[in-house]
């Protein structure tokens, strides 16, 4: 609100015929002069003024020609004590300006976080929107209010509400660069039921946008460490640790602090460097939750950006083990294509194919592939072979396409259990298979005897 709306209008005096300004009895302030000096004086923090004004009368919720009152006012420039006396004598927590602004919309625009805390203490609405859908996170998260936009999700804040354009928090978070707050929306997504990392939010959700800008923060930290680390060296005259600095950047190494830095995960709240390899308190990377969604856009985005294809979390479980599992095509070749193992093995010893078998998923799989899984050296399973996984989940489709591709009907475990133990309906197939082994046969020989008829003739 501009000053002159707030200025006490000033009257000019009447003068005589002959120069002399005739005596006047002086006039008592009218009302509205009364409210502007009332709004200018809770503007300017000037707690007595307003305590004056009150007794004398004038209404605690009076506005200006904008709807800005002096709770308004108060809570954009930060005056505590005025703004609790105001909610204490009964003003309206929740009173709306012409265009629909509340003071926490305020206080949160202008990243008053102590002003917002007493705003919410006192039962403001936090997911309040104004005519154009703006909402208190929204305009923290706008002007990058970090201490706000964290307080407000933590009391309820909704991210999910947009403004009558669609943007949300987090859109406009995104469209601003501002890092932090984005990663903040994430992690406190309501929408997930496991608390992830943000960058794992952003692989789940296939957000490029999101992951390339936390994975900038962490190239911009990682810079800034570095350049601290030479500064240190070089301004202490610690030659020998700045030549040491030298030579684990020219042998790709970096700094100890950089190594780090670079295995930090997400704890008690707080927002770390984002690395393409950071893991979950489950021990999986970004990588690994896109293959478990087939988000071919991020998986293809975190290996550019250095994602380790065949990293081995808990369990020493690989992206190819989850894509396996869960039937995801394209992005298996494509993690296939990016050098992953293929048949790398868990604890147990499965390899992709046994969890693609476990999981009725190798009828989604190319026969190439399957052919270059069967490939793989024969050894006694510990456990059990793809074909006893099949067999165990009396998945017939999935274990005719394995003894297609040959796979070595007595194989067995040390426990010497082949796969047709495990399952009656497995004898069935393996009836059937040897059935249309012997059609084949018999029209074969049919054939040669009718090639060999036709040639003596």
């Amino acid at each position: 609100m501009a000053d002159s709306q707030l200025e006490q209008p000033t009257n000019g005096g009447d003068h005589a015929s002959n120069g002399q300004p005739i005596q006047q009895q002086t006039k008592p302030p009218r009302v509205n002069d009364h409210n502007a000096m009332f709004l200018r004086a809770a503007r300017a923090g000037q707690l007595e003024q307003v305590l004056d004004f009150l007794k004398n009368g004038v209404d605690i919720n009076t506005s200006n020609s904008n709807g800005l009152n002096a709770l308004h006012l108060a809570s954009k420039e930060g005056h505590n004590d005025v703004v609790r006396e105001l909610i204490r004598r009964g003003a309206t927590v929740d009173a709306a300006t012409r265009k629909g602004n509340t003071a926490l919309h305020i206080a949160s625009l202008a990243g008053q976080d102590i002003i917002v805390t007493i705003l919410v203490e006192n039962g403001a609405n936090v997911n309040a929107q104004s005519l154009n859908g703006f909402t208190p996170l929204y305009m923290s998260a706008q002007e990058n209010h970090e201490t706000v936009v964290r307080y407000l999700l933590a009391h309820g804040a909704n991210q999910a509400l947009a403004t009558e354009d669609g943007f949300t928090p987090l859109a406009v978070a995104l469209q601003q660069g501002h890092d932090r707050i984005v990663a903040l929306l994430l992690e406190n997504d309501n929408n997930s039921k496991i608390k992830l990392p943000a960058l794992h939010i952003a692989a789940k959700k296939d957000d490029t946008r999101a992951a390339t800008l936390l994975l900038q923060h962490l190239r911009k930290c990682a810079s800034s460490r570095v350049r601290s680390s030479y500064s240190t060296a070089a301004s202490q005259n610690r030659g020998r640790y700045f030549s040491c600095l030298c030579e684990k950047t020219v042998l790709g190494k970096g700094p100890p602090d950089l190594e780090k830095d670079s295995k930090m995960t997400f704890e008690n709240g707080e927002i770390n460097e984002q690395n393409p390899n950071v893991t979950s308190k489950s021990g999986f990377t970004p990588l690994h939750i896109a293959a478990h969604y087939g988000n071919e856009s991020i998986a293809e985005l975190l290996l550019e950006k250095g994602a380790n294809v065949n990293f081995q979390a808990r369990h020493n479980i690989s992206p190819l083990h989850v894509a396996s599992k869960w039937g995801r095509v394209n992005l298996a070749s494509l993690l296939l294509a990016r050098g992953a193992i293929i048949d790398c093995r868990t604890r147990d010893l499965l390899t992709p194919l046994h969890c693609a078998a476990r999981s009725d998923m190798i009828k989604w799989w190319t026969c190439c592939w399957t052919r270059e899984l069967l490939s793989v050296p024969k050894q006694r399973y510990e456990r059990l072979a793809p074909l006893h996984m099949a067999a165990q989940g009396d998945h017939v489709d999935c274990a005719r396409i394995l003894l297609y591709h040959r796979a070595g009907v007595d194989e067995v475990t040390v426990d010497y259990l082949t796969a047709f133990m495990n399952a009656d309906q497995m004898l069935v197939l393996l009836t059937d298979l040897l059935h249309s082994i012997l059609l084949a046969r018999r029209t074969v020989s049919k054939w040669w005897s009718f090639c060999s008829n036709t040639m003596h003739q």
